[in-house]
Order: C-alpha cells, then structure tokens, then sequence
C-alpha cells in the first residue's frame, strides 16, 4: 500500500488521478483548478499510508498501555491508570476511525 502517487493531467476535464504503486489507476477526481482541491488530491493519495500508520500507532500504544498495566508502581486510582485510561480511549478512536475509513 505505500507510494502511491497523485498525477495531474491537464486535459480540458480537469482531472487529477490516483494510482497505487503498480501504477494502476485507483480513481479520477474532477474538480477545479485550486489549492483546495489539489490538497484533497495529495490528501487521498496518502490515505493509504496514513492508514497503514495509524494501524501500526494503535500496535504501539497498546504494547505501551501493556507495560504500564505491568509497572510495579500502577495500581487503581494512580497517575498510570490515568495514562492506561488515556491509551485506551486513543486506542478505542483509532479503531474506530480505520473502521470509518475501510467500511464500505
């Protein structure tokens, strides 16, 4: 899923493609020539990575939320099960954005 690019053709249909990194064309976007546009552009042409990213921060989280649960010094109502409580609600909000972003 990584390396995918963003082309802007510059025909009179004003189209910017997406293709994956064998180089076949994921979708068309029609829009008008402007920085907005060109940034939602660039923006869909990382969401895979971003994806990708945001998959392997939810790993990292929890094997860091583990370790504290781990810690000698965590017990109920100390500064750590703030910080588990933290890693928790982050990774409840990631799972549910990949799941926003990949549910058809």
């Amino acid at each position: 899923m990584k390396n995918w690019k963003c082309y802007r053709k510059t025909d009179q249909h004003k189209i910017e493609s997406v293709f994956d990194e064998k180089g076949l064309k994921v979708c068309d976007i029609h829009y008008y020539l402007n920085e907005e546009s060109e940034s939602s552009a660039k923006l869909i042409s990382c969401a895979p990575e971003m994806l990708e990213m945001l998959m392997e921060s939810k790993k990292t989280i929890s094997r860091i939320k583990n370790s504290m649960m781990a810690h000698p010094s965590f017990e109920y109502g100390s500064e750590f099960e703030d910080y588990v409580n933290l890693a928790t609600e982050q990774e409840n909000e990631i799972e549910q954005l990949i799941i926003k972003a990949t549910i058809i």
